[in-house]
């Protein structure tokens, strides 16, 4: 019974991780839940997911907020007010975390100083910055994912723009990103050849 409220409520994160085997114990339960429950099965990629899994399912798709929507849910006093919307990329949770965690916003930032080292500084600085880069490779890779939302914001404000270029460079990021994901390949090689690319 649930202690609180009519339902009880299981949440499963990152349910694309759950193993085969697992996923087979879940069917019963999806296709016959106890009752008054509910069952989340939240998931980045369904594909991952088996077909009878995905069949004993409703798809129901988290979609971003709006800066607007963002801004509204953010303290009056909050600082930094303009960057954590724009960092949070359209989830509140993020946004609330970087209030919390000022270093959150930190590395953020940094990652856009990294961008601009990686596309105008010297080929020595490139090189320093692939080496530092290639010690922490999650890291590296999260801070990918941000440097490609920082050009698509470039391309959006800048009227006049050279979008070709950015897009080219969005296009070089993906594919080392890629290669650093799905490959044994050497990290800071991979990231001196793309930031020579620039």
């Amino acid at each position: 019974m649930p202690n609180f409220g009519k339902h009880n409520v299981a949440i499963i994160n990152d349910a694309e991780r759950l193993t085969k085997s697992a996923q087979n114990s879940l069917l019963k339960t999806l296709e016959e839940p106890p009752k008054d429950s509910i069952i989340i099965l939240i998931a980045s990629d369904k594909n991952k997911l088996l077909p009878t899994v995905l069949s004993r399912c409703q798809m129901i798709k988290f979609n971003s907020l709006s800066d607007g929507e963002i801004e509204k849910l953010l303290p009056q006093e909050t600082k930094n007010k303009e960057k954590i919307i724009f960092w949070s990329m359209g989830r509140p949770g993020l946004a609330k975390r970087m209030i919390e965690d000022q270093d959150e916003l930190k590395l953020r930032e940094e990652s856009r100083r990294d961008l601009d080292t990686a596309i105008n500084a010297r080929v020595y600085e490139k090189f320093y910055l692939a080496e530092a880069l290639g010690k922490n490779v999650p890291l590296a890779l999260e801070k990918m994912d941000w440097w490609v939302a920082l050009l698509r914001k470039r391309m959006l404000e800048d009227k006049d723009l050279k979008k070709a270029r950015e897009l080219e460079i969005i296009e070089k990021i993906n594919v080392s990103r890629e290669v650093i994901k799905n490959t044994n390949a050497n990290v800071r090689l991979v990231l001196e050849n793309l930031f020579l690319a620039f």
